[in-house]
């Protein structure tokens, strides 16, 4: 993919949650105090982890919650890991995540991103996942609980869940 077709394909979403760099070309974040946000949340928890795992992801099957843009896959990728499926309600971010993912050449075989309603989506048909990400989605549905049921079911390791508490 040309520069001048990385461009045209970032400008063609109107909304872009998580900075990118596409080949020299940074995606336009909406809310750009997130940009230290995101870089604060990789420090805290995404680095810890890569240590707690022996500094790599490598051989480990990832599922993405809410996975947005493909921000969290993509690194947990970069780090080495197998496979990572992603799912957002979204299909606005199911398209961004495979352009993303297509200007890093990251290969098909790793990764899947697929929209869906985090209730109706049969995690066991999908495998075990060494690690879980549930990242800003917990305060978005009706039934935490049953959620952390569902994934309890397939995650084989390791949960991670960051939310927000609302008064």
């Amino acid at each position: 993919m040309d520069d001048k077709e990385i461009v045209d394909r970032i400008n063609q979403f109107d909304i872009w949650q998580y900075q990118f760099d596409l080949k020299g070309h940074l995606t336009p974040i909406r809310d750009k105090p997130k940009i230290n946000r995101h870089r604060q949340r990789v420090k805290y928890f995404f680095d810890p982890l890569v240590r707690l795992l022996g500094g790599s992801l490598a051989g480990k099957r990832i599922l993405d919650l809410g996975c947005n843009a493909g921000f969290w896959s993509l690194l947990a990728v970069q780090h080495g890991c197998a496979y990572t499926v992603g799912i957002d309600g979204r299909q606005m971010h199911i398209d961004q995540a495979n352009f993303v993912f297509s200007v890093h050449e990251i290969p098909t075989d790793r990764f899947t991103f697929m929209q869906g309603n985090v209730f109706d989506v049969d995690f066991q048909s999908l495998g075990q996942f060494d690690i879980v990400f549930c990242l800003g989605l917990l305060y978005h549905v009706s039934k935490p609980m049953e959620l952390i049921e569902k994934l309890a079911a397939v995650s084989s390791d390791i949960l991670v869940i960051d939310t927000r508490v609302a008064k």
